[in-house]
């Protein structure tokens, strides 16, 4: 039986050095080609490429260096010996190593060691025509770029008059709530918000059965469609709770006469009664259900003050209430579901129609350019090989592996898995094993399908024919023992703690299937420094010594003083000895970032910070000059734009201040009004710029204004550029579509940081796989609960009717939803969003070497569903039973966690709102190039920071013919006479222009067209063209066929068969139609010939025959401007 070996690998536990040792005691123990057949599947780009090095560098470790004297090559070196089976000697196993290392130097390409998505779309190229695409056929790895324009499509179609009825109300409705929230009633971000839905696997996976579902549904007779249903649901649900409050309320004089406190059940019941809509979803109070519940005697006692308990008036009436009371009770209760479930589709059931609207201009969109989307490859690979066992897909692609490997399994989504379960079965049909890595505690990316469920039931996912044989990796080999011990006992409590919360989907299940392998064995490192700060419920900070005295007044704000003693730990560390370098901190979100620099910025601008936010394009001022250069070519009365290129331009190379009284000008003239402040031919070039391919465009830009010459801008320049030539080979060089598509995306574009010395700033999710020798986390307040403004998607199959009609139904994570028909997902989804709260911190505190500092500030908006209050309840429950007098004889739970706090109290201290274990690290200083004693590794790469410039080459040359002009002549007839330089013949030209022509009003943009096209040379050619054009379109009877009333079908094919299977194509120039006449007209610029007429009696036969009855022909001789008609 085969064997799937599944390692549980905890943070810093060695998996990388135990992946490689895998994949290459396979690579050796078999022929010198079995890297051919080993597949290793890894998470992201960054980490396929450190595992190839790490692999290439082993086996020159194994191959060509022998020195037992270097433990870690030798414990290298045993492990993948003991992986082999023992049974080869040494020599033998180096000789292998070098093999290896020699057939995967030289045959690169067949190294499998690839992401997902990159093994997938490898192997889908082999079957595009099985996709129902072209061998050519791309794949778009910006799905964001894709949905924004299927929204723009959707939008447009509306304006257009051409989207559905559905469509159009449901953009409406979007747009009227939007307006009643007091919020701009533009809805194009909340639909490209929703629209992010499409990558979701649980809405591709039913896409086809929604599209269907929502067909069928516009087919039903009015009043039997799923909304009105389900208005008819909620509005019937309304009414019986709204007349039991308000057979309540009429009973407001007896109510009154119960105790003080029943006043309230009134207030319920009023308020149910003037606004159901408000109030259904708020529950019913606990003393509200104990008063309804009440029964026999017990019901005096509950309504009534202890003075009327003996009044028998006052008893009677109680009971008279009480049934009032208890009518509403139990009619909310037996509404309350069908109320609350029929509300939630009902405020979502449009917005899914819009999302299958968009999927459609997606599908349409990519079939149009013959692409795919990169988040659908799992989809398509999924259904290729649906039902089969040994995929014809691997086939067909020449794939056979023999082993597969997957890192970071805890992050494969559901429909990923399906696929490579197929390779797994294939391996192990042919008695060989596989290999899986990875964390449950480490799954932070269900946001992007990730599905650690399938790695905690790992047994139950694959074959019976296949063994699974788990593997712990136990021991931490990055963090000191301070830090390891820390880690465990907070990861526990968390847990335990958050299965308290659990409302019956999953009790007990993060302590038991999460995080039962939480506790790690820590190699010899001692020591190591934990600090956990918390703020307190009037929201303010201790951290055991004195307030600050901070700039500004800072210190009054929670924030402030938390930012302001990092900053104060920061200098400590660094003053001692510690290199920014080795610091890092670490948000949960860019917000957060950006927080952190700007606070840092205003206030200690001398401790240098490093994050992706400062390195993003949009914070070059070579690429905002550039961007406002290019928007002046399209708006040369962009005030904004004109100001900062001239007030840029004029200070960094004029050094003079910019008079921005000449602002006033540029209404009337545009940037020509700042021609003082421009560089030398700008302003004469700006209409050759405007009809230059766009690279060419930005290069002459960058040289006009000496944009390469600005300080350390080079790397932005390259890395905007690129973007271009990306945008051009993808969609086309559109300046204006170019400047939109800019604006939409530059925020997320970014160069790498480097390797500078400086603090990092980057989110935890990117952080994820990295260390740092001490690690700050603030804003440790995340929410543990799903967020009421999510969208979940629910799987209809086991609802009741009318719920099941659609197969997946998208509804708000609101609290209601957990008295609904969807309450098992909606329990579902806070279960999954507490285990991600508690995975988001175990990823950010064992990124820490030495150091680590956290601090939980309170987060307003969320008190009770933070994570900051159980961090809170921590540091009080693990100072106080470290001391408490009662452990002596605890019961069950408070022995729990005296033997968990037990762990730490040796070196833990507390403080109010404080705990810290040990005393603070000081990493000792490495060479930037620490080289080991003893023989070296030519394959151990180190980056080394370079310096690089941007030039610019000025092209000389006379005349550059465009493609498209070089198709345009390629059939070359007699020229009538040149416009560039005989090089373009000019009836042939003319031919162009009318075929662009509608009207008499299209004549300058036909005319503009092909001169960016490079057909047309000049301004001067282009006027020339224009004005005779014009004047030959005004005169005589072509005036009437240019002036907008006719249908226009301009170079339009007429097929026909002329013997029965023969398809020919005649294309006349112009054919008109208008209230049942027919004109065809054919453009002539040279002498009159009788194959001329010939040419248009045929036109006129082939019209007729299509059903045209009154069918008039002409040749136009348009050099002459003489009009001929044929009989």
């Amino acid at each position: 039986m085969s064997k799937l070996t599944v390692y549980s690998a905890s943070a810093g536990s060695g998996k990388t050095f135990t992946l490689s040792a895998e994949y290459i005691s396979k690579l050796i123990s078999g022929d010198p080609d079995a890297a051919n057949h080993i597949l290793a599947v890894t998470f992201t780009n960054k980490a396929t490429a450190e595992m190839k090095t790490r692999i290439l560098q082993h086996l020159y470790d194994i191959g060509y260096i022998n020195d037992p004297a270097d433990k870690d090559r030798q414990s290298f070196f045993d492990k993948v010996k003991k992986l082999t089976g023992g049974n080869v000697s040494d020599d033998k196993l180096r000789q292998r190593a070098r093999a290896a290392l020699g057939y995967i130097l030289h045959n690169y390409e067949r190294f499998s060691v690839q992401t997902i998505d990159a093994f997938l779309q490898s192997t889908l190229q082999y079957v595009a025509r099985e996709l129902g695409q072209t061998a050519n056929y791309a794949v778009d790895i910006d799905d964001k770029r894709v949905i924004a324009q299927a929204v723009d499509d959707l939008l447009q179609g509306i304006n257009d008059g051409m989207a559905e009825k559905d469509v159009k109300t449901a953009v409406e409705e979007m747009m009227r709530e939007k307006m009643a929230d007091n919020k701009d009633w533009n809805v194009t971000r909340d639909l490209n918000d929703f629209a992010r839905n499409l990558s979701k696997e649980v809405y591709m996976r039913y896409s086809d059965d929604i599209t269907k579902a929502i067909e069928d549904d516009k087919r039903r007779q009015k009043g039997h469609r799923l909304e009105d249903v389900l208005r008819k649901m909620r509005d019937g649900a309304k009414k019986a709770i709204k007349d039991a409050a308000d057979a309540a309320v009429a009973r407001e004089a007896d109510i009154a006469k119960m105790s003080n406190g029943q006043r309230n059940y009134f207030a319920r019941c009023r308020n149910l009664a003037e606004n159901p809509d408000g109030n259904i979803k708020t529950a019913f109070s606990d003393s509200f259900r104990k008063c309804a519940e009440a029964t026999g005697d017990d019901v005096p006692q509950v309504l009534l003050k202890k003075g009327d308990l003996n009044n028998d008036e006052m008893v009677t009436l109680a009971m008279s209430v009480h049934e009032v009371l208890r009518n509403v009770y139990n009619v909310y209760q037996a509404n309350v579901v069908a109320y609350n479930s029929a509300n939630a589709v009902l405020r979502h059931l449009k917005a899914l129609g819009l999302l299958n609207a968009i999927n459609a201009n997606v599908e349409a969109i990519n079939r149009e350019n013959n692409r795919i989307m990169l988040s659908r490859t799992p989809l398509l690979f999924d259904r290729l090989h649906a039902g089969s066992e040994a995929s014809f897909v691997f086939e067909k692609a020449g794939v056979r592996y023999d082993h597969v490997m997957i890192d970071e399994f805890q992050d494969t989504s559901r429909l990923q898995w399906e696929n490579f379960k197929k390779l797994l079965i294939e391996s192990a049909s042919n008695d060989k094993d596989s290999l899986l890595v990875g964390d449950v505690k480490q799954s932070i990316y269900r946001w992007r399908n990730g599905d650690w469920g399938i790695l905690a039931n790992i047994k139950g996912e694959v074959c019976r024919n296949i063994q699974v044989v788990p593997e712990t990796l136990k021991t931490n080999f990055r963090s000191r023992d301070n830090i390891v011990r820390f880690n465990y006992v907070m990861s526990e409590y968390l847990a335990k703690q958050f299965d308290k919360l659990d409302e019956g989907a999953h009790p007990g299940a993060i302590s038991d299937k999460v995080y039962h392998e939480v506790e790690q064995e820590c190699k010899p490192k001692k020591g190591g420094y934990v600090s956990v700060a918390v703020t307190d419920d009037k929201d303010c900070w201790h951290f055991g010594t004195e307030k600050p005295d901070s700039p500004d007044g800072m210190g009054s704000n929670a924030e402030e003083e938390m930012l302001e003693d990092m900053a104060r730990q920061i200098r400590t560390l660094h003053v001692q000895g510690h290199r920014y370098k080795g610091m890092a901190v670490l948000v949960r979100t860019n917000k957060q970032g950006q927080a952190v620099l700007k606070y840092f910025a205003a206030h200690h601008s001398d401790v240098k910070m490093i994050s992706n936010e400062a390195y993003t394009l949009a914070a070059s001022p070579a690429v905002e000059l550039l961007r406002a250069l290019l928007r002046l070519l399209c708006e040369e009365r962009n005030s904004v734009a004109c100001s900062y290129v001239a007030e840029q331009y004029s200070r960094k190379y004029h050094k003079t201040d910019f008079d921005e009284a000449v602002l006033q000008n540029i209404k009337t003239d545009g940037i020509r009004a700042l021609k003082d402040y421009l560089p030398e031919g700008y302003l004469d070039s700006l209409d050759m710029l405007r009809h230059i391919p766009l690279y060419e465009c930005c290069e002459r830009l960058i040289s006009l204004f000496r944009i390469n010459e600005m300080d350390g801008q080079a790397p932005y320049i390259y890395a905007f550029l690129d973007d271009v030539i990306a945008y051009m080979s993808d969609t086309g060089g559109d300046l204006y579509a170019y400047l939109t598509y800019l604006d939409d995306t530059i925020e997320g574009k970014s160069i790498s940081s480097g390797t500078g010395d400086g603090i990092e700033i980057m989110t935890i999710h990117k952080s994820k796989g990295l260390a740092f020798d001490t690690v700050f986390l603030p804003y440790c307040n995340w929410p543990v609960t799903v967020n009421d403004k999510d969208t979940l998607w629910i799987d209809t199959k086991d609802l009741p009717a009318p719920f099941s009609t659609f197969p997946l139904l998208p509804v708000k994570a609101a609290m209601e939803l957990d008295n609904s028909v969807f309450c098992n997902a909606y329990r579902e989804e806070n279960f999954q969003a507490r285990v991600d709260a508690l995975n988001t911190f175990y990823v950010a505190v064992t990124r820490a070497r030495h150091n680590l500092f956290v601090w939980s500030l309170q987060n307003p908006r969320s008190k009770d569903k933070s994570i900051n209050k159980y961090i809170a309840q921590f540091v009080k429950d693990s100072g106080k039973l470290q001391f408490d007098e009662e452990k002596k004889k605890p019961d069950d739970e408070k022995k729990y966690y005296c033997d968990l706090f037990a762990m730490i109290s040796s070196t833990a201290r507390f403080s109010e709102g404080q705990m810290v274990m040990g005393k603070p690290v000081i990493p000792g200083e490495k060479a930037e190039k620490e080289e080991k004693a003893g023989p070296q590794n030519p394959l151990d790469f180190r980056e080394e920071p370079l310096a690089v410039a941007f030039e610019t080459i000025d092209a000389r040359m006379s005349f550059r013919q465009s493609n498209e002009s070089q198709r345009f002549l390629s059939d070359g007839e007699d020229a009538a006479g040149a416009i560039q330089d005989g090089y373009i013949d000019r009836g042939k030209l003319l031919h162009a222009v009318f075929a662009g022509i509608y009207t008499a009003a299209d004549v300058a943009a036909s005319v503009d067209a092909l001169r960016r096209e490079g057909l047309i040379a000049s301004k001067k050619d282009a006027d020339e063209i224009a004005a005779f054009v014009g004047k030959r379109i005004s005169e005589g009877q072509p005036a009437e066929w240019f002036d907008g009333t006719w249908t226009i079908f301009n170079e339009s094919a007429i097929l026909q068969r002329t013997d029965g299977s023969t398809l020919r194509q005649r294309r006349p120039d112009r054919v008109m139609t208008k209230q049942g006449r027919t004109v065809v007209v054919d453009f002539k610029f040279g002498k009159q010939r009788l194959e001329y007429e010939n040419q248009v009696k045929e036109y006129m036969d082939l019209l007729r025959s299509l059903g045209h009855r009154d069918v008039q022909g002409y040749l136009w001789y348009v050099y002459k401007g003489e009009v001929l008609e044929v009989e």
